[in-house]
């Protein structure tokens, strides 16, 4: 039997915290909203628990500033009278949710699909230290690993664009115009770590560290011009940030749409390995 509660007490905080010591990679977005609740108390009204009867904390609901429900569990779980209430009754209605395929099937029925519902599945891959020194590779003098900043604005928008385009746009309705793209960039320009690859002037690809947690970092935004692909620049691009993250002692996390193969085959190919499914949903 689940009993759904909202943050309340200092024993949640520290049942929070043991729960994404161990599964901190399975959902960083949600670990990193329960971090920056833990300084910001108004913040927990929207961060439900379910506990098993035993006391166990089984999984987590949380609603962020950006309307996404964020889910995470270690069993199927089942929102039950109390928990729809808690959630339909008290929060916003979500732009969308994001989680594991099963927790989200069942917040999919409780929520009123719009016309323009879509659902886009991921694998969830994670690589530790031990595994990026593992992974060697020959880079050529010529092209730098440098750190994205607002100076590469206007050489960095085109492959963001790209990558928008390509990887992020999943319906039409969530189409956003260049000029869109531009003005979010430019301010995650300067809240991300960001890196790309340089030939003298050209900037060939590029990787974003856009969530940072305590164990795991989430790697995204990974492209590299339509041009150039298939020679290996995405591959260079990892070994720099691998050497950057054996120093760190951190590992990454990243997901990639299941029907990318060539995508997954590039992460497997340097080290990544799949964790679970992982699904977002456009309501």
């Amino acid at each position: 039997m689940i009993r759904w509660s909202y943050w309340q007490s200092d024993a949640d905080e520290c049942a929070l915290l043991a729960y994404f010591e161990k599964r901190e990679w399975a959902h960083l977005y949600l670990a990193h909203w329960v971090y920056r609740a833990c300084q910001e108390v108004a913040l927990r009204k929207y961060i439900l628990l379910a506990y098993h009867h035993s006391g166990e904390l089984l999984g987590v609901i949380a609603l962020d500033k950006d309307a996404r429900l964020l889910v995470d569990a270690t069993t199927t779980l089942s929102l039950g009278a109390d928990g729809a209430w808690l959630i339909l009754a008290q929060w916003p209605k979500p732009y969308c949710l994001i989680g594991t395929p099963t927790e989200l099937f069942w917040l999919e029925q409780r929520y009123e699909r719009s016309m323009h519902f879509i659902g886009v599945n991921y694998f969830s891959m994670t690589i530790n230290p031990q595994a990026m020194r593992n992974f060697s590779l020959v880079t050529p003098d010529a092209i730098d690993f440098v750190p994205s900043t607002l100076a590469d604005f206007s050489t960095l928008l085109t492959l963001e664009i790209g990558y928008q385009q390509e990887e992020v746009m999943v319906a039409k309705h969530h189409l956003l115009s260049e000029n869109a793209i531009a003005t979010h960039f430019r301010r995650r320009l300067t809240q991300e770590e960001g890196y790309h690859l340089q030939y003298k002037e050209h900037i060939l690809s590029k990787a974003s560290i856009n969530v940072a947690g305590r164990a795991y970092d989430q790697v995204a935004g990974v492209y590299t011009t339509p041009r150039l692909r298939g020679k290996g620049l995405a591959k260079i691009l990892f070994y720099h940030l691998f050497q950057l993250y054996i120093v760190r002692n951190k590992a990454l996390v990243l997901f990639v749409k299941q029907e990318n193969r060539s995508a997954l085959r590039l992460y497997q190919s340097v080290g990544f390995r799949e964790k679970q499914t992982y699904r977002i949903s456009y309501l």
